[in-house]
């Protein structure tokens, strides 16, 4: 809840909807209701993205398309991985050539143009 700064109605709200899932939970005598709740650091990474994602607008619906989109196309929530989003949809570069709108369902492909790899393609001049 403080990483993501989430409170606890919002975190159950996402547990409940299974955007973000508990790893485990833990039990004690001195707390039989209300155990001590762990998460794995993809739940951790998929907070913080959902948190972002609703601060910036985004809806409840789209929330669970874009997450959704993510884990179908196999994307892995760790440091090599990178979102963009321009207010109105969430892209991730799926390659270093391949950017994808994954709010709509991973069809819509992005032109990515590098241009290092164009500078790249220019011959160097001549020696006179």
């Amino acid at each position: 809840m403080k990483i993501a700064k989430m409170s606890s109605g919002q975190l159950a709200f996402y547990e409940d909807t299974g955007l973000i899932g508990p790893a485990f939970r833990e039990y004690s005598k001195s707390r039989p209701l209300r155990p001590a709740v762990f998460y794995s650091e993809k739940d951790v990474l998929k907070a913080l993205i959902i948190t972002d994602m609703h601060e910036a607008g985004f809806t409840t619906h789209q929330l669970r398309a874009a997450i959704s989109n993510l884990e179908d196309m196999g994307f892995r929530f760790d440091a090599s991985s990178h979102l963009l989003t321009n207010g109105e949809s969430v892209y991730v570069a799926a390659t270093p050539d391949a950017v994808i709108d994954i709010l709509k369902r991973n069809r819509q492909m992005l032109l990515l143009v590098s241009i290092q790899d164009q500078i790249k393609r220019v011959p160097a001049p001549k020696s006179a």
